[in-house]
């Protein structure tokens, strides 16, 4: 008797399915490492917003305080609470009369606890007359607000 012969070799078919293996494991792991690295830059984009942000209320403060106190001359705070489990900030504040004018340097620094994206750190500077506060806030408390009228209650 005549035995059947296959038309082709056993292991090639073997060969081929690993073969397709190893091009779907390869196209896994490029998608993995794209989504990640999306990720870790998202990450150090939202932190560089929030060091922004940090830097303009470091200027709103110094406006308050110099309202309060013409001599204010700065300060250094660790933002509490913190910004994200991960995320401590830190905002130095600088000031610098000269004249009628007060130069302000504020620095916000912001870490990552885990330092797996590397500190941020942003500095803006501002010219503030310090004449123009006292006479903003005087005119603040000189303002009165009326309580608002309801449609009915018009006289």
């Amino acid at each position: 008797m005549k035995s059947l012969q296959r038309s082709y070799p056993g292991g090639s078919i073997l060969v081929g399915v690993i073969v397709c293996l190893g091009v779907a494991t390869s196209i896994m792991l490029t998608s993995v490492h794209w989504s990640l690295r999306a990720r870790r830059q998202l990450a150090r984009e939202l932190q560089m917003e929030q060091t922004r942000w940090l830097v303009d209320a470091g200027f709103a403060r110094v406006r308050n305080q110099m309202r309060l106190d013409v001599d204010y001359d700065g300060e250094t705070w660790v933002v509490e609470p913190p910004l994200s489990d991960e995320l401590q900030a830190t905002i130095e504040i600088k000031t610098r009369a000269e004249g009628e004018q007060t130069l302000v340097e504020v620095i916000a620094i912001v870490r990552d606890r885990n330092s797996q994206t590397p500190p941020t750190r942003r500095t803006g500077s501002q010219w503030l007359v310090t004449q123009q506060l006292q006479l903003e806030e005087l005119s603040e408390s000189e303002t009165t607000e009326t309580p608002p009228t309801s449609p009915g209650n018009e006289s």
